[in-house]
């Protein structure tokens, strides 16, 4: 995630978060995805009366994870977000944020990357 952006989406969505909250761990590419899934998330809460709290957001084996704490009767307002959003990084570079149909899997860590920034990785490793 980028600096500060962080600190800026806890501020803006601060009702969301536990007080358990265990941060952010996602790659830059997915900062609007992040949010996207935190904008619809407010949305539900004031709307729909969905009640939760957020855990931890982070990228794990390349793909999205969102931990949450739902306690109504309508969770599955939060299963189809997260379900969305996971698609959605599926699907998008974790470097530059840009959507891809096919991503490609780098050897040993999993990461998803569109191919002009596999090449670039490619070229800083050799």
């Amino acid at each position: 995630m980028k600096e500060g952006e962080e600190l800026s989406l806890m501020d803006k969505y601060q009702h969301l978060f536990s007080t358990n909250f265990w941060g952010f761990e996602v790659p830059t590419g997915w900062d609007w995805i992040v949010e996207k899934y935190l904008e619809k998330t407010q949305w539900d809460v004031v709307h729909n009366g969905l009640e939760m709290k957020i855990i931890q957001i982070k990228e794990k084996f390349g793909e999205l994870r969102i931990y949450t704490d739902v306690e109504s009767h309508n969770d599955y307002l939060d299963s189809e977000n997260i379900a969305y959003c996971s698609a959605l990084a599926d699907h998008t570079c974790e470097d530059c944020g840009v959507m891809t149909k096919a991503k490609i899997y780098t050897s040993g860590w999993i990461r998803g990357l569109c191919s002009k920034c596999f090449e670039e990785r490619k070229n800083e490793a050799t």
